[in-house]
């Protein structure tokens, strides 16, 4: 029997929603992006956890205004009543909304399908779900092939535990 899960239907709409939203593939942009993070891993009752980690993010600008986006993060660890937590990986795929508060500041909401697997006393959990994000992009440089990014992220969001990562990074378009 073929099953789908969520990020292979993002892909799909993020693909439809490509060839619609920009006829004309000069504008399009691609980026690289590296980022530290600071997640923090909330499971209510059971306690929480948080460290510094890395981020890195590939993704295209379609046009000025919608684009898509996969980030793949993790790293670092913090320790909880005696026990190791470790984010082994968090990674999405992700559609993109721009808006151009001026010619070289953007604001930007991110919307798609992540998945999380993090390490805690030898045992590991692995969830995947919707996830969002919103952030701030400053161009460095006046040729806009450099930028500084902030950016705050909820990856995973369950009964059970939420994952949240607050970024600081550089972009680089080509």
């Amino acid at each position: 029997m073929l099953r789908f899960r969520t990020p292979s239907l993002l892909i799909a709409a993020l693909v439809t929603a490509s060839l619609t939203a920009s006829p004309v593939y000069a504008q399009m942009v691609g980026y690289l992006a590296a980022d530290a993070i600071h997640w923090a891993l909330d499971q209510g009752p059971s306690g929480s956890a948080e460290a510094v980690g890395g981020r890195v993010s590939l993704g295209t600008h379609l046009n000025s205004r919608f684009g898509g986006e996969i980030r793949a993060g993790g790293l670092g660890s913090d320790t909880r009543q005696g026990q190791s937590v470790t984010l082994d990986s968090a990674v999405g795929v992700y559609a993109k909304a721009v808006h151009p508060v001026t010619r070289h500041i953007r604001a930007y909401a991110l919307a798609g399908a992540a998945q999380v697997e993090i390490s805690q006393g030898g045992r590991s959990l692995k969830e995947s779900g919707f996830s969002w994000g919103v952030g701030i992009e400053l161009d460095a440089d006046t040729g806009g092939k450099w930028a500084i990014r902030l950016d705050h992220m909820r990856y995973l969001d369950t009964p059970d535990a939420s994952l949240e990562a607050t970024g600081l990074g550089v972009v680089y378009r080509f």
